[in-house]
């Protein structure tokens, strides 16, 4: 295998990685959301939900993702001080926040590299 060849293969399982990075990150801070969603007692619009994220971890979600897991309820929305939600909430949640979020880095991490491994591998690099 030559250096060119080489460089491309290591170039899509560099791109495949930072995929599956986004998508594990993406799915955590869901389900932190879902977590709180279920602490809180009462059900998520996507605008809160997206802010939350925000907040938390300074990321956005995908809105796909949000349609896919959060009710569109628009007038929810107008009818609260988001913000003033998401403040309250952050400043409850930060800690348990940052342990989850912690744990699920390691794990990503090790994820990661045993990906990263097996597809060298499968790749002959």
């Amino acid at each position: 295998m030559d250096y060119s060849e080489r460089r491309k293969l290591l170039g899509e399982i560099g791109g495949k990685i930072s995929g599956l990075k986004r998508r594990w990150r993406q799915t955590a801070i869901i389900s932190f959301i879902k977590y709180l969603e279920m602490q809180e007692v009462y059900d998520f619009s996507q605008t809160l939900a997206q802010r939350l994220a925000f907040e938390f971890c300074g990321k956005t979600i995908n809105s796909e993702v949000l349609v896919k897991n959060f009710k569109s309820n628009r007038n929810a929305s107008n009818k609260f001080d988001v913000q003033k939600i998401v403040k309250d909430l952050h400043g409850r949640y930060l800690t348990e926040f940052t342990v989850y979020w912690n744990d699920s880095e390691l794990s990503l991490a090790y994820t990661a590299k045993t990906e990263t491994e097996r597809l060298k591998a499968l790749n002959n690099i």
